[in-house]
């Protein structure tokens, strides 16, 4: 309901006006598929792939969740995508050049979208008890209000870029309530912890 409300707050403030309309059906959607390579996740190198993202916004068709982005080299780790510094890092660079980001993401599984967003999250370790401050690399607990802003921040931009690209109420609506799901809005508002393991 949270989810919910934050949209609704989200119309409000843009004067746009809301009206339910039937599911979309994204799945109809082709995806465009990027595979990033182990090397150039290490070298920080993006150029490349923003020139396959740039391709997408060039695009007059509709191409919100179309993007799955792969990382090579990766299958065996088992750690999320945010305790991966590399890639954490890569997709931080990303993300500031492509603010957009979100709005071609397709949450192709369970988490994916989750844990790119969550490579973007700042954590607030002051909460974290004295005796665990002494580690090197400590294990740290995100709590919801440390994902909630930027949460918030990328569904205001999904907004704006919507409509820019001249999406319907309806279709805005669908766009941010998925998005916010795909992040786990609700249960981040409700002060559910992310375990990050560094």
């Amino acid at each position: 309901m949270k989810a919910l409300n934050f949209t609704l707050s989200l119309f409000k403030k843009y004067n746009m006006d809301f009206k339910l309309s039937e599911a979309q059906q994204d799945d109809l959607h082709k995806a465009t598929i990027i595979k990033v390579s182990h090397q150039d996740v290490q070298r920080g190198h993006i150029e490349s792939y923003l020139k396959k993202i740039h391709s997408l916004e060039k695009k007059k068709k509709n191409t919100v969740t179309t993007l799955i982005i792969i990382f090579e080299g990766y299958e065996d780790v088992n750690l999320k995508i945010f305790n991966v510094p590399e890639l954490k890092q890569w997709i931080r660079k990303l993300y500031i050049v492509k603010p957009n980001l979100f709005y071609y993401l397709r949450n192709h599984s369970d988490h994916y979208v989750h844990d790119i967003l969550m490579c973007l999250v700042e954590a607030n370790p002051s909460f974290l008890p004295t005796q665990f401050k002494k580690y090197a690399n400590p294990s740290l607990l995100v709590h919801g209000a440390d994902a909630i802003p930027t949460i918030e921040k990328i569904a205001d931009k999904l907004v704006q870029f919507s409509i820019k690209r001249k999406h319907s109420s309806q279709e805005i609506f669908s766009i941010v309530i998925n998005f916010l799901a795909a992040t786990e809005y609700e249960g981040h508002v409700e002060g559910n912890k992310i375990r990050l393991e560094y």
